[in-house]
C-alpha cells in the first residue's frame, strides 16, 4: 500500500473532485426544464400522473418496461413538482451520482485513472443527453456502474462484502430497464473465469 498523501495533495484532489461534480451538476442540472418534452417523456409523465394502480397495470399490460424508475420518478415528480424539470429530476440525481461514485472510489483506491473516468463521464455527451431525459437511462448508468464495481471487487479482489451490493446492483438494473438482464447475465458469465 502507497503512502497516505501529503495535505498538500489531499486538497489538490479534493479542489479537482469538487470540480469535477460542479461541472457534472451544471451539466446535468443547467436549464433542466426548458428543453420541451419530446415523445418518451410524456409517456413517461403519464405514467407518473396516473394512479399507482393504473400506472402498475399498464405496465404490465401495454408496456414490457420494468417499473423501478417510474417509481422512483413519481417520488421525483412529488418532491420536485410536476414539471419538465421535476420529471427530469430522478436521471439527473442518478448521472451526478454516478460521476460521485467513481470519484469515491477513485478516492477510496487512491487511483487517478478512476479521477479520469469521472472527469470523462462527467463531461461525456452520451452521460449528460441520457441523464437529462426524463426516462431510466440515468438509472441504469448508475446501476450498471455500481455492478461492475462490486463484480470486479468479488471477482479479481475475492471481497465477499461486495456480494449484496452485487446483488443489489444486480436487482435494481433488472427493474430499471430490460437491458439490465443482459447486463446481469454478462456478469454471471464472468463467474467460471474467476
Amino acid at each position: 500500500m502507497s503512502a497516505a498523501p501529503s495535505p498538500r495533495a489531499r486538497l489538490s484532489g479534493a479542489l479537482v473532485a469538487a470540480a469535477i461534480l460542479i461541472a457534472a451538476a451544471a451539466l446535468r442540472f443547467g436549464m433542466l426544464g426548458f428543453e420541451g418534452v419530446w415523445c418518451d417523456e410524456a409517456y413517461t409523465g403519464g405514467m407518473v400522473r396516473a394512479p399507482l394502480s393504473s400506472m402498475l397495470g399498464d405496465l404490465i399490460t401495454r408496456d414490457d418496461a420494468p417499473p423501478l424508475f417510474y417509481l422512483v420518478a413519481r417520488l421525483g415528480v412529488a418532491v420536485a413538482g410536476d414539471s419538465e424539470a421535476g420529471l427530469r429530476l430522478v436521471p439527473a440525481l442518478a448521472g451526478l451520482a454516478a460521476v460521485a461514485l467513481l470519484l469515491a472510489r477513485a478516492r477510496a483506491r487512491r487511483d487517478a485513472s478512476l479521477v479520469w473516468a469521472a472527469g470523462f463521464f462527467a463531461v461525456a455527451a452520451y452521460a449528460v443527453f441520457h441523464a437529462r431525459q426524463a426516462r431510466s437511462y440515468g438509472l441504469l448508468f448508475l446501476f450498471a456502474l455500481l455492478l461492475i464495481i462490486a463484480a470486479r471487487d468479488l471477482l479479481l479482489e475475492r471481497r465477499r462484502r461486495s456480494g449484496p451490493t452485487l446483488a443489489l446492483a444486480g436487482g435494481a438494473l433488472v427493474l430499471t430497464h430490460n437491458i439490465g438482464v443482459v447486463l446481469v447475465l454478462a456478469s454471471l458469465a464472468l463467474w467460471p473465469l474467476r
